[in-house]
């Protein structure tokens, strides 16, 4: 029996589950950070000046950049480097949210968010050391 019809006869009687059922833990945080998408945005943006501002600061007291795709774009462009790179993962992103159902699309600005909320405290963190 082919694959397709082994799954179409698997599938037999089962119904897609309700959207809009709270039958799930959780239901509540994605329905808050659903409500809060356009301010998930706005913190990933403000993150993603306040990273490159610093990782520009830390680069002029001579700190080692560890991401080897931003040390040779700042290697090679300067600032300029950084800031395009910064541009163009912002713009994957939205690019990214266009494509994505509306009731998740909380989960890319969030995306965005986290890894770079941590680079803005590890930078922080080595910022405070130097100059400690």
């Amino acid at each position: 029996m082919p694959l397709r019809d082994a799954i179409r006869n698997a599938s037999v009687g089962l119904t897609a589950p309700d959207p809009d059922a709270t039958a799930f833990p959780g239901q509540g945080l994605f329905a808050l950070l659903r409500s809060l998408e356009r301010e998930l945005w706005l913190l990933a943006a403000a993150a993603m000046v306040l990273d490159a501002v610093l990782t520009v600061y830390g680069q002029h007291l001579g700190i080692h950049e560890a991401n080897p795709v931003v040390r040779h774009a700042l290697a090679s462009f300067g600032a300029i480097g950084l800031y395009v790179l910064k541009v163009l993962a912002m713009g994957i992103a939205l690019l990214g949210r266009a494509v994505l159902p509306g009731r998740v699309g909380f989960a890319v600005p969030l995306g965005l968010l986290l890894p770079t909320a941590y680079a803005v405290v590890v930078n922080s963190y080595v910022l405070y050391l130097t100059l400690a």
